[in-house]
């Protein structure tokens, strides 16, 4: 069930975005909006907050994979918190809250590449978080570290061709429209 594995999904969340009541054990989530990044207020979710910089999901009880332009050194790892059950409902939010065990930190990073080398990108992460994770189910990729890297890639290269496609395709789209314009 998809609800199922998106819970495996964490939010990536600067610490300056976060205020935590230990006595409530609640984490709260306070950001600018939408609205305020340039979006037309009359757009759906203009209104909501816009912490999360970046996402990771668990792959072990205390392993997430993430893109590797999102955690590049331990000093990313320290200023940013992981976060779980990051859900803004409704159209107008202006903070979240999430009970604080759902907040973890980067204890360590396992693996990195950012590499753009022969157009072929890496750009993963593997991190160790603070402790393990519970009422989670990390993702089963019953991969090798290899393999699993080399998934990984793979995923980011289709994704980069598909990109490619889509630009190539509205270039020609408007050379073919200057073109019966200029006629």
């Amino acid at each position: 069930d998809y609800q199922i594995l998106a819970q495996s999904v964490a939010a990536q969340i600067p610490n300056y975005f976060l205020e935590a009541d230990k006595k409530s054990k609640i984490t709260k989530i306070i950001s600018h909006k939408l609205v305020d990044t340039g979006i037309c207020a009359s757009e759906r979710f203009a209104d909501q907050i816009v912490a999360s910089s970046c996402t990771g999901f668990l792959i072990g009880k205390d392993i997430l994979v993430t893109a590797g332009h999102c955690v590049e050194s331990m000093k990313d790892c320290r200023s940013k918190k992981w976060i779980f059950d990051y859900v803004a409902s409704g159209d107008k939010v202006d903070a979240i809250s999430v009970n604080s065990s759902s907040v973890y930190t980067c204890k360590k990073i396992l693996d990195h590449k950012l590499d753009h080398k022969d157009g072929f990108n890496q750009d993963y992460t593997i991190v160790k978080l603070d402790r393990e994770v519970t009422g989670r189910i990390p993702l089963k990729l019953n991969l090798k570290k290899d393999e699993l890297i080399d998934a990984v890639l793979k995923l980011q290269n289709e994704f980069q061709k598909s990109e490619s496609k889509a630009e190539t395709a509205v270039k020609e789209e408007a050379a073919t429209t200057n073109e019966s314009t200029e006629n």
